[in-house]
């Protein structure tokens, strides 16, 4: 049968001990500094002396008479299990009637704290026969106290001086402090860096024996400043206990209810993270376990701020590697020799050797011309001597000088830095080949555009002034026109006027027809209509339309036909328009002189092969730079052409788009004086027009 610590309902049979003891020396046995009480055969309280009411901590005798003292003071194992009475060496003694005597004995006050004591259990014989017990105990608390506090700075000084792996100490000193102070359960709570921070379970421990589990390190929630009792240990920087659960259920209270308590872990005058532990009995907060916790919170909080500092160490040594390893530029550590102390592999790649081999070597000997590095390390010296950062190199283009000799454009950036007292150089250097490259393409580019606005300025002067010369003449014929008719002359006699106004009006809309033409080109608009035809009457035709225009200037017009021509199946508006833009050009070049306008066909009229069309001409001819600028748009070969001869400078752009887009080309050939030749090159058959 297990007895509790419930009054029993059987009466005491005296409040005083049945002693053969004066009045004095009661009062001389109840100013002992033990503790002594007396109990009967039932185990029931008979009598106890100040002192074991005061180390019970029983306001009044009338608490503690009556009620089992087994119950009362020795129920419970150190462990949180129940102790068997028949197990109690208290009742023992009143079985055997032998005196026991124990030392570092767990007992129970009133309030469920618990203290060690040496205490002893005495039979009371009367007239020879067991009548009860006198129980003698003392508190070795502070005894044991003290014994513990130093254990347990030594196992955690140990751990903290033994240990490499942060994430195995922090759980090694959890569960050394939770057991040093008989605690069930516990956690380690670190401060998280970030907006308004916050707490993270970083280790978790509970009491092999305990009934009590507490979540896992990943389970855990995150708090916030001065949520649960965590969160509020750190906010007010100072131990809080706890005798229930906490009122959000955070920390581990959410999951296990009990005394609670929670203690800052502080180094340098700032928080750093919250130890949190549970136990199955209230907790008592005086002066000297204060003291211990907050020693041990400084502890462990050392120890985590020299753990985070080398953790950010490493850290940014990854981080340096890293950035070293992905940096796109050079990126070259030199010291006050100039010797080559850290070299990327961005620097391995454009310099064309490893970074064993550079290493130790000078720079300037490895890898900048000795001509550019006798000036700059004088600036080296200067900074070394005074200080002076504006001899440093800040963003200067040099010339570097690759493993294999060749020399390449780079730009060099050369920064100071101490590391441990000793004088360093951060060198940041990038090839920029291709930006140099770039930079002309781009000059290039420019150059061309402004050549280009330049050459549209002078074809709107010009076009300005090929409108206008027709234009002209047409008002000023269409007046006189109106003058005489208006003076009844013959309408015979007008004719030749009329034929002005009706040239001048065709030679406007063929200006147009260039612009529009040029336009729908630019825009992609211009489409192709592919029909089939027969190619020398197509040619015969061209031929009659430009005959007048050829013996103008006492010119010649030759045809030279290949006697199989054959059908063609392509553009043939686009391709008559070529052929009179190029009739039109060698008339305009060519003074008492003879044009030829030639075609042949490859492959035989029945299969669809090439054709070739050929205007020859034996006027003025064209320079090597001429032709080059001959088919630009807006441009004629020579600007005096323009002067000399009118035009717009798009008939030859625009026939050589055409070309393209039936699928053939135009070539030319011109010798200075002696005139040119222009091909267009076609296919027979245009299967799939090409697009503008």
């Amino acid at each position: 049968m297990h007895l509790t610590d419930k009054q029993s309902t059987r009466k005491p049979a005296a409040v005083a001990p049945t002693l053969p003891l004066r009045a004095d020396q009661w009062v001389l046995f109840d100013v002992l500094g033990d503790g002594v009480c007396g109990i009967d055969l039932d185990g029931l309280c008979t009598f106890a002396n100040r002192a074991a009411l005061s180390i019970l901590r029983y306001a009044s005798i009338d608490e503690l008479l009556g009620r089992n003292m087994h119950g009362a003071m020795h129920h419970t194992y150190p462990d949180g299990s129940v102790y068997p009475i028949e197990d109690c060496p208290i009742v023992s003694a009143l079985r055997t009637g032998v005196t026991v005597r124990l030392e570092n004995e767990l007992l129970w006050r009133k309030d469920g704290t618990s203290f060690f004591a040496e205490y002893s259990s005495f039979p009371l014989v009367v007239d020879g026969v067991t009548a009860g017990s006198v129980i003698t105990f003392n508190d070795l608390s502070l005894r044991h106290d003290s014994r513990r506090r130093h254990a347990l700075q030594a196992a955690v000084s140990g751990i903290l001086e033994g240990s490499a792996d942060t994430e195995n100490a922090q759980a090694q000193l959890v569960a050394t402090i939770g057991s040093g102070f008989g605690w069930d359960a516990g956690a380690l709570w670190s401060v998280v860096a970030g907006k308004g921070g916050r707490l993270r379970c970083t280790a978790v421990w509970h009491a092999p024996k305990s009934s009590r589990r507490v979540p896992e390190v990943d389970g855990a929630p995150e708090l916030a400043f001065a949520q649960g009792l965590p969160g509020r240990a750190w906010a007010e920087g100072q131990t809080i206990v706890s005798e229930g659960s906490t009122e959000d259920g955070t920390g581990l209270s959410r999951a296990i209810p009990g005394a609670e308590i929670a203690f800052p872990v502080r180094t340098g005058g700032r928080t750093v993270g919250v130890l949190e532990f549970l136990g199955r009995r209230p907790m008592e907060l005086d002066a000297t376990v204060q003291g211990d916790l907050v020693a041990l919170g400084q502890q462990v909080g050392q120890f985590l701020s020299r753990r985070q500092a080398e953790a950010a160490l490493r850290d940014i040594e990854t981080l340096k590697t890293a950035i070293m390893e992905a940096a796109l530029d050079c990126l070259i550590v030199v010291d006050a020799e100039t010797l080559i102390r850290e070299f990327n592999p961005a620097a391995e790649k454009t310099f064309g050797q490893s970074r064993e081999v550079s290493l130790g070597q000078e720079l300037g000997a490895l890898i900048l011309p000795a001509d550019f590095l006798v000036g700059h390390l004088q600036k080296f010296a200067r900074f070394l001597d005074d200080g002076e950062v504006s001899a440093v190199i800040e963003h200067v283009e040099v010339e570097a000088m690759r493993a294999n000799g060749e020399r390449f454009p780079a730009e060099l950036s050369v920064t100071p830095l101490k590391v441990g007292g000793t004088p360093l150089f951060s060198a940041y250097m990038r090839d920029i080949t291709e930006r140099k490259r770039a930079q002309r393409e781009v000059a290039a580019a420019r150059e061309s555009a402004e050549e280009a606005n330049r050459v549209k300025s002078d074809f709107i002067a010009n076009m300005s002034h090929e409108l206008r010369t027709p234009l002209s003449a047409i008002i000023g014929y269409s007046e006189m026109l109106q003058e005489e008719m208006e003076d009844g002359t013959d309408p015979a006699a007008l004719a030749p006027d009329m034929q002005k106004i009706e040239n001048n009006a065709r030679h406007l809309l063929g200006l147009i027809n260039d612009v529009l033409d040029l336009s729908k080109i630019e825009s992609g608009k211009m489409e192709v209509f592919v029909e089939a035809f027969e190619v020398e009457p197509m040619v015969r035709d061209v031929a009659s339309t430009v005959a007048a225009l050829v013996k103008k200037k006492g010119n010649v017009l030759v045809l030279d036909l290949a006697p199989d021509l054959g059908v063609m199946r392509s553009d043939l508006t686009k391709l008559k328009q070529i052929i009179l833009n190029l009739l039109s050009n060698a008339a305009k070049f060519t003074d008492g002189g003879k044009i030829t306008l030639a075609a042949t066909r490859a492959g035989g009229a029945k299969d669809f092969g090439r054709l070739a069309f050929t205007v020859r001409d034996t006027g003025l001819g064209m320079t090597n730079d001429q032709l080059g600028k001959l088919f630009q748009r807006y441009s004629q070969a020579d600007a005096s052409t323009t002067s000399k001869f009118g035009g717009t400078g798009l008939g030859l752009s625009i026939s050589r788009a055409f070309a393209a887009m039936l699928g053939g080309d135009i070539g030319v050939t011109s010798v200075p004086g002696q005139g040119s030749a222009f091909t267009i090159d076609l296919p027979a058959e245009l299967a799939n027009p090409s697009p503008t």
